[in-house]
Order: structure tokens, then sequence, then C-alpha cells
């Protein structure tokens, strides 16, 4: 997937730079920049290209290990399980709040890219002055700055906790086939 996304983008670039080298001189400044924003597009799909229906996977198991110690454990929690709970919690929200900016940032993208192609075609065909290209230029630039960001914060940090959810997952698993030791119903639920 990621060698096809990779030949799509560089075949994109080398039409772009056909269409920026044929046309006439004066597009070629507005057809550069509306390339910068293209290249932010790509950058802005490239910080959200995570696995998706792993991390709701994810969200969901940990809100079911949760759910089922709670039912389950009837021994008094320590300190440390008291902490990897917390901890796995904190994974759990961090997944909900990637998969809630997920649809945001990928809506907001397929957008700002119908935008940017709309104002590549207006211009092209000499449908808007200078002074207004700037301006929808600017407004769009903006946008996919924001975007951008956005996807940067939620995509970086799923990637950073990877670690930290292989290690606590490993824990609450067996805390889980600890308490499942002691009782059936458990035990037949976790199989």
């Amino acid at each position: 997937m990621k060698k096809f996304l990779m030949v799509v983008g560089l075949a994109m670039l080398a039409f772009q730079f056909c269409l920026t080298f044929s046309c006439k001189p004066e597009l070629k400044r507005e057809l550069i920049m509306l390339d910068s924003l293209d290249q932010l597009l790509a950058q802005t799909k490239k910080n959200i290209e995570i696995d998706v229906p792993t991390i709701k996977a994810r969200r969901m198991e940990i809100e079911s290990n949760i759910n089922l110690i709670k039912r389950y454990n009837t021994d008094t929690i320590s300190h440390e399980l008291g902490n990897n709970l917390q901890k796995y919690t904190g994974v759990m929200k961090i997944y909900k709040q990637f998969l809630n900016n997920f649809g945001i940032v990928n809506n907001e993208a397929v957008e700002l890219e119908k935008q940017v192609t709309t104002l590549r075609n207006s211009v092209r065909d000499h449908k808007i002055t200078k002074e207004e290209f700037r301006i929808y230029y600017d407004r769009e630039r903006f946008d996919i700055v924001t975007n951008l960001e956005l996807s940067e914060r939620s995509g970086k940090i799923v990637f950073e906790i990877e670690p930290e959810y292989q290690r606590l997952n490993r824990e609450i698993s067996a805390v889980l086939k600890r308490i499942a030791a002691k009782n059936e119903e458990l035990r037949e639920i976790l199989k």
C-alpha cells in the first residue's frame, strides 16, 4: 500500500511539474504555491496513516479488560495494579481521541484537496485575479496548516504510546488470567 501511495504521489508531482512548466509564465508562481499546499496535504495524510481498525479494536479491548477486572476481581487492588489500570485507561482515552480526530482530519483533508483543485482550475482558466488568488490561497493555507498540526499531534502520540500499550496489555492480561484461575465464569469469557 505504501509503495502504491509513493508511486501515486510521484506521478502527481511529475504531472504537476509538467503542468507548471508548460503553463504561461505568469501562472507559474501561483501553481508552485498550490503545489506547496498539495505537499502539506500529503503530509497530513501521512501523519494519520495508522491502522484505524486496529486502534478501534484496541480501544474496545482495553475497555473490556478494565470492565472485566472491575467485575471479577475480588482481591484488593495493589498500588502497582491501580497505577497500571490508570495508565491503561489513559491509553484508551488517547486511542479514543485519535479516532475522533482521525475522522475530523481525514474529512477536512478531503475537502481541502477539493478546494485546492478548484483553486488550481480557477487559476489555469484565468477565472480569478491575482488579488483574489492571494486571498483564497492564504485562507486555504491557514486551514491546511491547522489540519496538519492536528494530524501531527494525533498521529504522533499514537506511535509514542505503542510501547506503553504493549507493556500494559501484557500486564493486564496476566492479571485477568490470575483472576480467571479462581473464577470459572471469567475463564469462559476469556476463551
